[in-house]
């Protein structure tokens, strides 16, 4: 009886023991709630300007107009700068002249969403800081006195033929092909080219190479459904060179 006594007695202090273990356990474990942030807009700001500019491209052109993914592009180089800054997509010092932005300013470009105002700004900037080129001054010759002019005996002057009508003008290349845009190119968005002034906005007087009308004439992919002659490309390119006059 004595024995049956001490052995229950033992039970209830060995079973009152493991009860205050397991609260005293109970008390050290927390649930962790694991929370994961969506990603936040692009970090700029420890880049510098070209830095920065690179990141942009990487992030919303490269997958198009880069290496292999350019297939069928005449822009395949958006991974780098340099070759950027020294193509006809690009007027070093004038984003507002650069295809590139203006693609961009336009929201053409990237065709799924528009690049946010601060990020065009970085592209801005950087197309401002870039060198323009300054022609080398033409050295000052020292006029050589003419000599005396022998007087010629006098001639029935020869009738001046009709002057054929100069190429390198608005009005011939606009009857020529100019005036084909506006099939395209009307109200219905993107460019209007219909007018004189309209034209000027995709033209770069005096550098056919950095003007948007002339690169996409020259390499065939405007107008479209026609081809454009090489003796009127030449006349584009005169007429540009020239001041791209409304003549």
């Amino acid at each position: 009886m004595r024995y049956g006594l001490q052995k229950g007695v033992v039970t209830i202090l060995i079973l009152v023991t493991l009860l205050i273990g397991f609260q005293n356990c109970g008390n050290g474990f927390e649930m962790v709630e694991k929370t994961v942030g969506s990603p936040g807009a692009m970090d700029l700001g420890s880049a510098d300007l070209k830095s920065q500019a690179l990141i942009i491209m990487e992030k919303n052109c490269v997958s198009c107009h880069a290496g292999s993914n350019a297939s069928g592009t005449g822009f395949s180089f958006a991974d780098d700068l340099n070759k950027i800054a020294a193509s006809r997509y690009v007027v070093p010092g004038n984003p507002n002249s650069s295809l590139i932005y203006q693609r961009i300013a336009l929201g053409n470009m990237p065709p799924l969403a528009m690049l946010p105002s601060d990020q065009q700004r970085v592209i801005a900037d950087w197309i401002m800081s870039l060198p323009t080129s300054t022609p080398s001054p033409t050295p000052v010759m020292t006029p050589t006195p003419a000599p005396t002019a022998t007087p010629t005996p006098k001639q029935t002057p020869t009738p001046t033929p009709t002057a054929t009508p100069s190429m390198a003008t608005y009005s011939y290349l606009y009857n020529s092909f100019l005036s084909t845009c506006a099939g395209c190119h009307g109200n219905a968005g993107g460019y209007t080219l219909k007018t004189y002034n309209d034209f000027l906005k995709i033209i770069v007087k005096g550098n056919a190479n950095q003007s948007l009308l002339y690169g996409v004439v020259s390499d065939g992919r405007m107008p479209q459904g026609r081809v454009v002659s090489d003796q009127d490309k030449k006349a584009l390119y005169d007429w540009i060179q020239a001041g791209a006059l409304n003549n």
